[in-house]
């Protein structure tokens, strides 16, 4: 998750500068791993045919066959959980910034694909229109002119972007990519691009 919000806000940051990202994910079970896969296959199993599922040996903490659950990892002293506090340190280790960041993550019962939604505020003023071509220009950066869903974008490199709407104090993104294409070598030259490099 924290991969495809800084190659989405990364060259904003760069171009206009932000202040703020106030971040929901919605993240898809595969993120989670085989297990939670096999989970989710289970349970969906029984939902089609109108039986209750057994969870009790779940790698989830409750049942995520037609379900979402606010809570990836374990909740620290602040409330926040693993998961958010990783997108916390990240984002800035990696922008080599000092945004706040106030995430909250969401497990969905999708077998793959992230999807997140970002209100950023910025330190200079941008349309959306100045925001698309910003991204436009951004290596690995698909702008949709509505939306994207995960189940359109498996098995794609790319981070799409789409739903770009102007608040009162910045820009409101929705941020759609493939959790399983984004391994470490797309993460590695991806993150190089972003912060200007190759």
């Amino acid at each position: 998750s924290t991969i495809q919000l800084v190659v989405a806000i990364g060259p904003i940051h760069h171009a206009v500068g932000i202040e703020e990202v106030h971040i929901a994910t919605y993240q898809s079970v595969s993120g989670w791993g085989k297990e939670a896969v096999d989970q989710f296959n289970y349970e969906i199993e029984y939902i089609a045919v109108g039986e209750d599922p057994d969870s009790k040996d779940s790698v989830f903490p409750r049942p995520i066959g037609g379900n979402v659950i606010p809570k990836i990892g374990e909740f620290d002293e602040e409330g926040l959980t693993t998961e958010e506090a990783k997108l916390q340190n990240e984002t800035n280790k990696i922008l080599k910034s000092n945004i706040k960041v106030y995430p909250f993550c969401v497990r969905v019962p999708v077998r793959v694909g992230h999807a997140e939604v970002a209100w950023l505020k910025l330190k200079e003023r941008a349309t959306k229109e100045e925001v698309a071509l910003i991204l436009k220009d951004a290596p690995g950066v698909v702008v949709t002119d509505d939306y994207a869903t995960p189940i359109e974008i498996a098995g794609k490199d790319e981070i799409f972007v789409g739903r770009i709407n102007e608040t009162e104090e910045g820009i409101c993104l929705w941020i759609v990519a493939d959790n399983l294409r984004k391994g470490a070598a797309t993460n590695a030259v991806q993150i190089a691009e972003c912060l200007g490099g190759s």
